[in-house]
């Protein structure tokens, strides 16, 4: 059954929309699945994501082998005394252009753990980053569902002020004709009429709160700035029921917990910064020089002696060869004998955060029971309150309808009814708070014991 304020909603809203046929009607679970799906802060959590997801590769590239490939070229100078050639000149010199390359690779074999290590790294990141794409959506979510709070109120507070201006006006033309007649007081009109024009300003006032209200909200969730609909309020809060036994853990526990563990490897990796590593090698390389034989060739254009073979003008292979490849493979050790305390620094320095963050789990546990359990005492309260404005506001709706005929056929005056109205006008808006209050309880709760909110 819908409850009398929603009914009293829909249709004061629909007619100040003055059709039902364009005005959309939106529940909050209606507002998040928008959010869901076209809220810019939903794509900027994503791309955080994919950015630090990209850590893992980069923990793992630590265990695996790095293959490089360089080259140069440019203009070189070299001597080669003491190297002899096939001619019977000795040319000490030579000048030309200088080309290499050098293709290696690199592989740690064991380095105390770290090789390990990178892989728990990588895994703890991706985690990592999951759970906090996860926290951060639940906390969007709870900004969503805070602003339709705002905005829902806006247009609750807008459907009392046009109801309260619509008694406002027929009570002060009652009251006007009673007065001209003689019926009624001045101090009677005048309360009458100081209540329509405040009644008028109020109007004014809900209606640019609301229109503010739902702005914000249309940004918050990607709507278009100017777009308008109905907020309907959906008691039950059905989709944010509590189950009976949550069988999860709240996220920023589970955060927490996760970097822990991970300062835990940091510090297992700046302790084996102290010993050494090896790492096998390999590469294959080769240098090439195109000579500039240009300034040799008078050397070899002498005449030749009686019985001398004639010499042959060199060329640039006749100095480096490209066709010739050169190797190297083997094991390299590498240990760090002394770094001005760096290594000692970072071992202190991941020893002291870690314990600092398992200092902080265990606060935040502690903190996280006291908050699910001051949660659910509020839940309880709010219900109670719930349950008693109920009450409150079916008695002043009664009594608002009895002054309605009492008024009518002159039973009681017009301050008498105004001082009813405004009873049945706080009654509404206090129950109605209160349904808010409890919905928001209970995203709250559901944040608190690790459920999500939406999309679960």
């Amino acid at each position: 059954m819908v409850p009398f304020l929603s009914a009293i909603t829909l249709l004061i809203f629909a007619v100040s929309a003055r059709t039902t046929d364009t005005i959309k009607k939106y529940s909050l679970q209606d507002i998040l699945s928008i959010a869901n799906k076209r809220g810019s802060r939903i794509e900027i959590i994503q791309a955080r994501t994919d950015a630090d997801l990209q850590q893992v590769e980069i923990y793992k590239a630590e265990a695996y082998p790095n293959i490089d490939f360089s080259t140069s070229v440019g203009y070189a100078n070299q001597s080669l005394l003491g190297r002899p050639f096939e001619s019977s000149s000795f040319i000490d010199r030579i000048d030309g252009f200088l080309f290499s390359w050098t293709f290696s690779l690199q592989q740690p074999l064991f380095k105390f753990g770290q090789i390990i290590n990178s892989f728990k790294l990588a895994s703890l990141s991706k985690k990592i980053a999951q759970n906090s794409s996860d926290l951060q959506r639940d906390n969007y979510f709870l900004e969503v569902i805070n602003q339709f709070i705002q905005a829902y109120t806006g247009q609750f507070d807008y459907i009392i002020a046009t109801q309260s201006l619509s008694r406002s006006e027929r009570i002060y033309q009652r009251t006007l004709l009673d007065y001209e007649t003689g019926r009624v007081s001045n101090r009677e009109l005048l309360r009458t009429q100081a209540s329509l024009e405040g009644d008028r300003a109020l109007l004014v006032s809900s209606s640019g709160n609301r229109a503010l209200s739902i702005r914000k909200l249309n940004v918050l969730i990607g709507l278009d700035d100017t777009a308008d609909y109905l907020l309907v309020l959906d008691t039950s809060g059905s989709f944010l029921q509590i189950p009976s036994r949550p069988d999860r853990e709240n996220l920023q526990i589970v955060l927490k917990r996760l970097e822990a563990d991970f300062n835990t490897y940091l510090r297992k990796n700046a302790w084996s910064s102290f010993f050494p590593s090896l790492n096998l090698f390999g590469s294959i390389f080769n240098e090439f020089m195109a000579v500039d034989t240009s300034g040799l060739a008078e050397m070899f254009l002498l005449e030749p002696q009686a019985g001398e073979a004639v010499p042959e003008i060199p060329v640039s292979t006749d100095f480096f060869n490209p066709d010739l490849i050169n190797y190297s493979i083997g094991i390299e050790l590498s240990w760090n004998i002394f770094d001005g305390k760096r290594s000692f620094a970072q071992y202190r320095q991941a020893k002291r955060q870690e314990k600092a963050t398992f200092l902080e789990l265990e606060q935040l546990e502690r903190e996280n029971r006291n908050e699910i359990q001051e949660i659910k005492n509020q839940i309880t309260v709010a219900d109670n309150s719930i349950e008693a404005y109920r009450l409150q506001f079916e008695a002043s709706q009664k009594a608002l309808l009895q002054a309605d005929t009492d008024f009518q056929d002159g039973f009681i005056d017009a301050i008498s009814y105004l001082e009813i109205e405004q009873e049945y006008r706080n009654a509404a808006l206090n129950l109605d708070n209160q349904r808010l209050r409890r919905l928001l309880l209970q995203a709250q709760l559901r944040v608190a014991l690790g459920l999500r909110i939406f999309g679960d």
